[in-house]
């Protein structure tokens, strides 16, 4: 199986199993899945995920707040747990927005989240983001893939 077969068998996958949509996930330029934070929690919800935020550190670094956090994700399954660990950071270059500027703590918690999550999936192997992890991860027109409407950052010429 090829890995372009392996990411529509992937991408089929999340549409049955979880019911997302074209608008929970698309393809980023450099070829790499990005799924929406509010899709990735649906289906945190779905398979009873839980996550807990394990370090949160604070310093400032050039007048700006340097946040780093962990977060582990737990999956159960039967009697037994699996915990995934993920961390992420929010400065004032990797911020956007004037909003996620004046909450770098709550980013960095979602960053974090979100990948443990990824993680706990297992889609961290298949080359999948959040879309909170990178501005680069903008969305584009919608394109057909394999009778999915999904979005690729690529443009048309």
């Amino acid at each position: 199986m090829t890995d372009k077969d392996k990411k529509m068998e992937m991408n089929k996958y999340l549409v049955d199993t979880y019911g997302l949509t074209k608008d929970d996930f698309w393809k980023a330029e450099k070829g790499n899945w990005v799924i929406r934070s509010s899709a990735l929690r649906k289906i945190a919800a779905i398979e009873h995920i839980t996550c807990s935020i394990d370090c949160v550190d604070v310093k400032e670094f050039n007048g700006f707040p340097f946040v780093a956090t962990i977060v582990t994700a737990t999956i159960r399954e039967g009697d037994q747990r699996y915990h995934y660990q993920a961390s992420a950071c929010a400065w004032n270059d990797n911020l956007a927005t004037k909003i996620s500027k004046a909450y770098p703590v709550e980013m960095a918690e979602k960053r974090a989240a979100d990948r443990a999550i990824i993680r706990a999936l297992g889609l961290d192997a298949d080359g999948v983001y959040s879309d909170s992890e990178s501005d680069d991860f903008k969305r584009a027109p919608a394109v057909k893939i394999e009778g999915v409407e999904q979005v690729t950052d690529k443009k048309e010429k």
